[in-house]
């Protein structure tokens, strides 16, 4: 049985949304604090470079420099001027590099792609890597956008081959190309797998800097990218025990919060717990605790996934259906598991082959977007509203 998520109160808007519209003006910098500034300086470095208009690079420079005056590098001289020198040689360093792509490297992507289980296109697959392998560095941010929606197979290919062009480039002395790194990371659009990459190979070329944009990524939707942030913020914690327990203490609240990996959590709640901190997972998470919940239907053969049982045909909580072996009505179930579990086995017995259903309420103020959330070894279905949201007909997957 999985769970809802209640919605979370929407994060600040990061300094690269604002910074896409190119009529900002330096008043609505002013909604980020002084605190947030090395963050804001971090993802400037990288998206300033994508505008096109020196005139426009000057501006958001200028604007920056106003909200924060006192920002020195380490040359000890204003952070903002050493920015723009940054900015501007890359931007004219990237205008030849605008073009995109050539065909001949997009085909061999598209090859690459196309391999499959069993050995197929394998042989084409082949001659379209010495090709990819054997471009320059420019064709690496390609190659990891060709990740996306690629199987498995395909992806088997293409690692090999970003890993070919970044250590080719490197060893003759070349350079990666970090900002179209940067912007390829900082766009959640992207694959996640690719994004990772793409931070790995910006760690490795630029420590300093992948390190600082690894702070803002605590809320990151690719599990691997939030996973190495949330543990920043955790090795912080721990290094800040012995001396500042107070602050030790918000660190690792911050790092819970963000946490989506049971080892974190586990972690840090003991930690929390050690300091004398209570720690409520359900609350913490929004996990919905009030459940009705009917069952077992029959299952057999995995036929419950397309069948329509009564409770997909209307909700009557006073009803009475036929279940597998007996009849079956809604049941009240309270969670009390601290991940928001549901045991089925007390509703429905200790029986294979059977479906359930369960239903509970959550009522929203206003519109608002909202994340729902699904842990589940086995097939599913999520509805809202009485509307089909998402379904996955697959059995002992570990999560979805």
């Amino acid at each position: 049985m999985g769970f809802l998520s209640k919605p979370q109160s929407a994060p600040c808007q990061t300094f690269a949304q604002l910074v896409f519209d190119k009529n900002l003006c330096g008043g609505r910098i002013a909604q980020f604090s002084q605190s947030r500034s090395d963050k804001v300086a971090v993802m400037a470095i990288y998206f300033l470079t994508r505008f096109d208009k020196v005139e426009t690079l000057n501006i958001m420079l200028n604007a920056l420099q106003n909200h924060f005056p006192n920002l020195r590098g380490a040359c000890g001289v204003s952070y903002w001027r050493c920015v723009f020198a940054f900015c501007l040689s890359s931007l004219t360093a990237g205008m030849s590099a605008e073009a995109g792509p050539s065909d001949d490297l997009t085909n061999s992507l598209e090859i690459i792609r196309t391999v499959g289980p069993e050995g197929r296109g394998n042989a084409e697959a082949a001659a379209a890597w010495k090709k990819v392998a054997e471009s320059d560095a420019s064709a690496i941010v390609p190659t990891l956008a060709a990740m996306d929606g690629a199987n498995d197979f395909a992806l088997n290919w293409l690692r090999p081959a970003i890993d070919t062009l970044a250590d080719r480039a490197q060893k003759n002395g070349g350079a990666l190309p970090l900002p179209d790194l940067g912007t390829f990371l900082l766009d959640t659009r992207n694959s996640p797998r690719a994004r990772r990459l793409s931070l790995d190979l910006l760690a490795k070329a630029d420590p300093g800097t992948a390190d600082k944009l690894l702070a803002g990524m605590l809320n990151d939707p690719s599990l691997e990218i939030r996973y190495d942030a949330v543990q920043k913020v955790i090795d912080l914690a721990e290094s800040s025990t012995n001396n500042n327990k107070t602050g030790a203490a918000v660190l690792y609240h911050q790092a819970l919060t963000s946490a989506r990996d049971i080892g974190q959590i586990e972690s840090v709640s003991k930690s929390l717990e050690e300091l004398g901190q209570a720690v409520d997972l359900l609350t913490l998470f929004g996990f919905l605790t009030d459940w009705k919940v009917v069952g077992p239907f029959d299952n057999t053969e995995m036929k419950g996934f397309e069948a329509a049982y009564p409770p997909e045909q209307g909700i009557d909580l006073a009803a009475t259906y036929d279940g597998k072996a007996k009849k079956v009505k809604w049941q009240n179930v309270a969670v009390t598991n601290k991940y928001g579990l549901i045991d089925l086995n007390q509703v429905c017995g200790k029986l294979k082959g059977v479906a359930a259903y369960g239903m509970a309420d959550f009522y929203s103020e206003q519109s608002q977007p909202a994340e729902v959330r699904l842990g589940c070894a086995t097939a599913w279905k999520v509805w809202l509203n009485g509307k089909l949201l998402f379904s996955r007909d697959e059995y002992h997957y570990d999560s979805s």
